[in-house]
């Protein structure tokens, strides 16, 4: 259903306790320097993805500060434009963590003499493609249907949106997979399954925020001023 959503729903907390998670797991998987990993020996496809980690988790955490002040003489083109910034962010910090958590496992298998870049680089596809099927699901069951005629398009918005999310979980078949295939490093294939559970209460999240966008769009175009 539709509710009134305001740019400080958008623009916080949860952003930012994602983003301090991602800090957290990218500084224990820093540990591993410490522990028998030579930084020289890190593939750049690493370094740069937790460099990427970084820098969107800085973002999410600067979201608290409201840099664009909105008021009541504000346009309702700088405002929608601001509630996309924030909603990109937001998703974006879901897929960060993510990454960074299963990051862990490909530092590990480094540090054991073991680069399992072609499993990187599949996880990593599958899973921004999957969190960008689930955005595209949300735009088809919670939009369309509402700015198009019910009547003409709703139904028909709405079941597209709904096969499109079907598809997104394709990783619930992946993973397993991945799972009897990826070379066992140190007794910690857990953390694949790990992220097998983790999928579905960020695919939630991801979901709740390009829905929270959306009402926020509508309210804008039915009510701002």
């Amino acid at each position: 259903m539709f509710r009134k959503v305001t740019i400080d729903d958008i623009r916080k907390p949860a952003c930012e306790i994602i983003s301090i998670f991602t800090i957290c797991i990218v500084l224990f998987t820093s540990l591993l320097l410490f522990n028998g990993l030579e930084y020289s020996r890190i593939p750049n496809y690493l370094k740069y993805s937790t460099l990427i980690n970084i820098i969107i988790s800085i973002l999410g955490l600067l979201q608290w500060i409201p840099f664009v002040k909105i008021n009541k003489d504000s346009t309702k083109r700088v405002k929608k434009h601001y509630a996309l910034f924030l909603s990109i962010v937001n998703v974006l910090s879901v897929i960060n963590m993510m990454g960074s958590f299963t990051n862990l496992y490909y530092y590990m298998g480094i540090q054991h003499g073991v680069d399992l870049y072609s499993f990187w680089l599949f996880n990593h596809t599958t899973l921004i493609l999957s969190f960008l099927m689930i955005c595209l699901a949300c735009n088809l069951m919670f939009n369309e249907f509402r700015i198009l005629p019910r009547k003409r398009y709703g139904k028909k918005h709405s079941k597209w949106g709904l096969m499109v999310l079907i598809f997104a979980q394709f990783p619930v078949i992946t993973k397993p997979i991945e799972y009897f295939n990826i070379v066992d490093i140190a007794d910690s294939k857990f953390i694949i399954i790990g992220s097998l559970l983790a999928l579905f209460p960020f695919e939630f999240a991801v979901f709740l925020f390009v829905k929270k966008y959306i009402d926020y769009k509508i309210h804008e175009k039915n009510y701002g001023h």
